[in-house]
């Protein structure tokens, strides 16, 4: 009984990550379409790469809970590169997000 539980908590967090991912992403799309100032301080590309790692995150957390491409011995370990894009995706957040939140302050990376 109790591995079903487990089971169930980890699809239903697995679904509920997709649907804010979304959520966001057709919130901050019309945010740009309604706000035009919005458009011209943020470009997409850090939120499109944000994306883009989200999504390959997700794809290597279900292989990696499913036990598809599990090594334990391997340097390669699927919650590791969870981990890793999830950063990337973070960073990537924060990069889009900087010039709207303070136009005044230059950032260069």
């Amino acid at each position: 009984m109790r591995a079903c539980c487990v089971c169930v908590r980890a699809f239903l967090c697995r679904y509920i990550l997709i649907v804010l991912i979304v959520a966001m992403l057709g919130y901050e799309l019309r945010a740009r379409a309604v706000l035009p100032q919005r458009s011209k301080r943020a470009h997409l590309g850090p939120l499109g790469v944000a994306l883009v790692a989200f999504l390959v995150a997700f794809a290597v957390w279900t292989v990696d809970l499913r036990h598809i491409v599990c090594f334990p011995d391997s340097v390669f370990q699927g919650h590791a590169v969870w981990h890793v894009l999830n950063g990337v995706a973070t960073f990537n957040i924060y990069m889009y997000f900087h010039p709207i939140a303070h136009p005044a302050l230059p950032l260069s990376v």
